[in-house]
């Protein structure tokens, strides 16, 4: 399945740090520098569809080239946890599993990794009617209870 939202990741080469664009209207990625400041972004209720679904994380895994042997995803909220920041997804071992990281002068921080978020949001909150009701319980549950 084609990603059907721009995303980004943080994606290390060499001594250069690049963000990976996946377009949804072309076939293709393509390299961006992160600084650029119009590099598409992610909210995290973009990121509900792909947590219901495990077979659609596979594939936005492949689509951002994380590797999906790596120990665990991470997602990070962009300056503060809340609903409308923008939301990086990284592996563990890139962070060391810091609450608190900053690639580029830029703060992130950690809202929960993807196994707690998948779990919660396949059993815990499977009630909720919404991906925006799901993404704010997430977002409540790293801030009270994680």
């Amino acid at each position: 399945m084609a990603c059907k939202v721009r995303v980004f990741l943080v994606h290390y080469l060499a001594d250069r740090t690049q963000v990976l664009t996946s377009r949804p209207d072309a076939n293709f990625s393509v390299m961006r520098d992160f600084t650029d400041t119009t590099a598409p972004t992610m909210k995290l209720t973009d990121l509900i569809p792909y947590l219901k679904h495990p077979d659609q994380w596979d594939d936005l895994l492949a689509d951002l080239r994380i590797d999906n042997n790596c120990e665990e995803v991470l997602i990070y909220a962009l300056d503060k946890l809340d609903i409308d920041s923008d939301i990086l997804l990284i592996e563990v071992e890139k962070t060391e599993d810091n609450l608190e990281i900053t690639l580029e002068g830029k703060k992130y921080i950690q809202i929960l990794p993807y196994s707690l978020a998948f779990d919660l949001t396949t059993n815990d909150l499977s009630n909720l009617k919404t991906d925006l009701d799901i993404a704010k319980r997430l977002i409540e549950y790293s801030i009270n209870d994680a």
